[in-house]
Order: C-alpha cells, then sequence, then structure tokens
C-alpha cells in the first residue's frame, strides 16, 4: 500500500529453503551410507553439526560454505531492496513536500494580489475623499 511500500524480506524464505535442501542432502546420504542418525565422515573435510539432539550428522565444508553464501546473497538483496524503498519513500514525501509548498505559495501570492488590488482600491477612494473634503473646505 501507500503507507509502507516495503515488502516481507525474502531471506527467512530461502534461509529456510536453503536449511530444507542441505537437510534432504544429509538425509539421503545417511540413507545411502546406512547409517542413519549417526555419524557420517566424509572424505573431504567436514565440519560437524548438530540437526536435533538425537541425531548428529557431518555437513561439508562446501555444502556449508554454498548454504551460507546462499543466505548471505539473500540477506544482501533485502537490504539493498529495503535502502532503495527507504530512498523511494524519502523522494516521495520530499516531492509531496515540494507540491504542499508551491500550493501554499500560489495560495500567498493570490491572496497579495487581492491585497494590493484592495489597498490601490482604497487610496484612490481616500484620494477621492480627501479631493471632496478639499472643495468642502474651499466654500
Amino acid at each position: 500500500g501507500r503507507a509502507n511500500d516495503y515488502d516481507e524480506p525474502d531471506s527467512n524464505t530461502r534461509l529456510g529453503e536453503n536449511m530444507d535442501a542441505v537437510y534432504e542432502r544429509i538425509r539421503s546420504k545417511e540413507i545411502l551410507s546406512g547409517n542413519v542418525g549417526g555419524m557420517e565422515v566424509d572424505e573431504q573435510s567436514s565440519l560437524p553439526t548438530k540437526l536435533s539432539s538425537s541425531t548428529s550428522v557431518t555437513i561439508d565444508k562446501s555444502e556449508l560454505r554454498e548454504m551460507m553464501e546462499d543466505s548471505v546473497d539473500a540477506l544482501r538483496e533485502d537490504f539493498c531492496a529495503s535502502i532503495q524503498n527507504v530512498h523511494r519513500d524519502f523522494l516521495r514525501q520530499s516531492q509531496r513536500q515540494s507540491e504542499e509548498m508551491a500550493a501554499m505559495f500560489e495560495e500567498q501570492r493570490v491572496q497579495i494580489e487581492e491585497l494590493l488590488k484592495e489597498n490601490i482600491a482604497l487610496r484612490i477612494e481616500n484620494g477621492t475623499i480627501v479631493d471632496s473634503f478639499d472643495v468642502v473646505e474651499k466654500v
């Protein structure tokens, strides 16, 4: 809407999807190795990661790095989008204030013109009255 143009951050959804994908990879490795719920050791360097209190497995560093990079990318995109939304809001607010100021100045200009016309009319009327008093005093 106009009041809040911000979208819900996508990074939470993408992080959840990344975690689901990693969990599925781990589950498929456990099923292939027959080591369901136990500790699996990869040929490559790995970091142990606890998924729950009863299940522990290892995640390959490259998988963890890929998951982290995807999550960081999602957060970066959300952050950039949020900054763009703030900039857009500032520009809209500035434009709105500029339009309001222009309208206010136009209204004041019209009022000043009316006052000047009234002032000229009063000076003419005042001059006429003074001239009529001068005529009366001379008589």
